[in-house]
């Protein structure tokens, strides 16, 4: 934990491995200089002025953190993990291309201004009882789908699906 009046500057010569493990700010201040690589980084808070303010191994670690309007940044790569979003967070991957979770994602009951943008989904999207959802920019793959129930004022914008059978959307 970087706590208050501290401040944790990674620069491009060290070494980070996170091992399991995560550095969050407490009140302090995280540094990361550009060019600099951390093993195990799989997913980086920032704030709403795009200040680091979180490094994690995991992506769930991070929900878990998060304050309303934070932006939860994942890495490039194929992750395994299911994601449990949470209300008023930001979920953004590196792009359809380059970002795959192998995993469920899941807006379950008042996660109400949530966002999900910028990855592709292998497995299902769920958005139950949760309103004001944006999803922008997400591709679902294999044989997984977007269902949407009981839920309003939903957002949802370059979202492509490859099923087959249909459009990979179902609401009721």
């Amino acid at each position: 934990l970087v706590r208050s009046g501290a401040t944790l500057t990674i620069t491009e010569d060290a070494a980070v491995d996170l091992n399991d493990y995560f550095i969050r700010s407490t009140g302090g201040t995280i540094i990361v200089e550009s060019d600099v690589e951390i093993d195990g980084l799989v997913s980086t808070m920032k704030n709403s002025d795009s200040e680091v303010i979180g490094l994690y191994s995991d992506i769930y670690e991070a929900t878990e953190h998060y304050e309303s309007g934070v932006t939860i940044e994942i890495v490039s790569g194929t992750i395994a993990e299911n994601i449990y979003m949470e209300p008023g967070i930001n979920v953004k991957g590196a792009g359809t291309s380059s970002t795959t979770i192998n995993g469920n994602i899941y807006f379950n009951y008042n996660n109400d201004g949530a966002t999900l943008s910028d990855l592709t989904v292998n497995g299902k999207i769920t958005i139950t009882n949760s309103d004001y959802v944006d999803l922008s920019k997400v591709k679902s793959t294999g044989s997984s789908y977007l269902e949407i129930s009981g839920s309003i004022g939903l957002n949802i914008t370059n979202f492509t699906s490859n099923i087959s059978r249909s459009i990979g959307i179902y609401e009721h």
